[in-house]
């Protein structure tokens, strides 16, 4: 346990060290905060990839995913920290989201001894989200509106063609799954998360697209 906890504690390291970088890009480089929200997004995503390999208890990565959750809570709060998370002009409750999902995807994964329920929505969560708002930002091509939501086809495309790729890669990997059922799995994931990440708003992209990543996952590994 206390080995664990070491492990923790230089995980969360890792994390801060991150969050600086994005501080230091922001405030020294002059990037903006979309940007660097991305990165961090992005990297924070990568690194807890590695949690099925660190941690045999959920509760070490609770203690983390909770760590990180209020200091979030605090740089909300106090505007001038963190600006390169926080200095968006949209409102989004994503960043607190994140560190829940994590934990949440991460516990889940151990119940149902099956490292794919968490691999897969935080990789199309940490991938495949950001390459549709930098391809929608950068391209700005086809836009469109849901419920108010400003999207682009060329993000929504992105989006799909990434996590379908992702998908499939880590289907692959999973004993009896046929190539057939992998593609009709890996299109599901892929179209059910887009309409999530089209819907959602406000941050809330965060929860519904790995929310949608198990429910196809638990709906299709059942009938299939």
């Amino acid at each position: 346990m206390m080995h664990e906890m070491f492990i923790v504690g230089i995980t969360m390291l890792a994390f801060v060290l991150l969050f600086g970088l994005g501080e230091f890009l922001h405030h020294y480089k002059r990037v903006g905060a979309e940007s660097t929200r991305r990165l961090v997004h992005a990297g924070s995503g990568v690194m807890a990839l590695s949690f099925p390999l660190l941690f045999k208890s959920h509760w070490s990565v609770l203690v983390l995913s909770l760590g990180f959750f209020i200091l979030l809570l605090i740089s909300q709060r106090w505007k001038y920290l963190m600006r390169s998370i926080n200095g968006v002009k949209r409102k989004t409750a994503g960043s607190l989201l994140f560190p829940m999902v994590i934990y949440g995807c991460f516990a889940l994964a151990q119940l149902k001894g099956n490292d794919l329920f968490f691999y897969l929505p935080i990789l199309i969560l940490s991938i495949a989200d950001p390459t549709a708002s930098w391809l929608g930002m950068k391209l700005k091509w086809g836009k469109y509106s849901v419920f108010g939501n400003d999207k682009t086809i060329i993000g929504s495309t992105g989006f799909i063609v990434v996590s379908f790729v992702i998908t499939v890669l880590l289907l692959v990997f999973q004993p009896g799954i046929s190539r057939e059922e992998i593609l009709i799995i890996a299109g599901l994931v892929a179209i059910g998360s887009c309409i999530s990440e089209a819907l959602a708003n406000k941050g809330f992209d965060n929860l519904l697209i790995p929310a949608t990543v198990v429910v196809v996952l638990e709906s299709t590994t059942r009938f299939l």
